[in-house]
């Protein structure tokens, strides 16, 4: 044997002796994890258990929010790494709070003051008008308002970004239609009870008139089969 290769095995023998042994991945998880960040049928599987459990709601007004604990239990068993579904604590907990609160407040302004009487839609959310006065309804209120951000930004902002992203990439195309795809269908879950503000508006005034005018003895004034007497 040359002097240089006793010498290099010499050193291979060393680093072998001091390197601790690498355990073997677990393949049965290692599989799973492979196939749930696929799109299969275990990964659409969760997909659509995730998408039918984010919107139920108990009336009055409690929402389950499953949807976000779902994805939870995905990314877990996925091995997503945290920063792929931007569930990470933020920098700063005081600041990122008052933030929060003062954005919302401006924006709340913003929308009720200029932007929906420019569109002429109706600065009360009949849909959830239910809530002034409402004592009763305050601890599911509170329940709601507290888990479905939450739920709402894990599943929407976090699972389907992330799912969609992997579909279609990162390019700045890819990342503006999945901002439309997401908005659109964020957008369909919440019409089943809101509906369109302007034309839910506008059939809620003309409710409230021909209501009036029934009171006061105009009796002739015919019937709108779209619209129902609000109790």
């Amino acid at each position: 044997m040359r002097r240089g290769s006793f010498r290099v095995a010499v050193w291979h023998d060393a680093a072998m002796s001091v390197t601790p042994a690498v355990p073997a991945p677990d393949s049965d998880a290692e599989r799973r994890a492979v196939e749930l960040r696929g799109f299969g049928l275990a990964s659409l599987g969760f997909a659509l258990l995730i998408t039918l459990t984010s919107g139920i709601v108990i009336p009055p007004m409690i929402a389950l929010n499953l949807g976000g604990l779902f994805v939870l239990l995905w990314r877990q068993a996925s091995r997503t790494p945290v920063a792929r579904d931007r569930l990470r604590a933020p920098r700063s907990w005081p600041l990122t709070i008052a933030g929060g609160i003062v954005f919302g407040v401006a924006f709340k302004l913003l929308m009720k003051a200029i932007v929906m009487p420019l569109l002429g839609a109706d600065p009360v959310n009949h849909a959830y008008h239910v809530l002034a006065g409402n004592l009763a309804i305050i601890p599911a209120a509170l329940w709601t308002l507290t888990t479905v951000g939450f739920n709402e930004e894990t599943v929407w902002r976090g699972y389907y970004f992330e799912r969609l992203g992997k579909l279609w990439g990162t390019s700045a195309w890819a990342k503006a239609a999945t901002v439309l795809v997401t908005s659109f269908f964020f957008a369909l879950a919440h019409f089943q009870d809101q509906g369109l503000a302007g034309r839910r508006a506008g059939r809620d005034h003309r409710a409230r008139v021909r209501d009036d005018l029934r009171d006061h003895g105009h009796a002739a004034v015919p019937h709108d089969p779209r619209t129902r007497r609000s109790t």
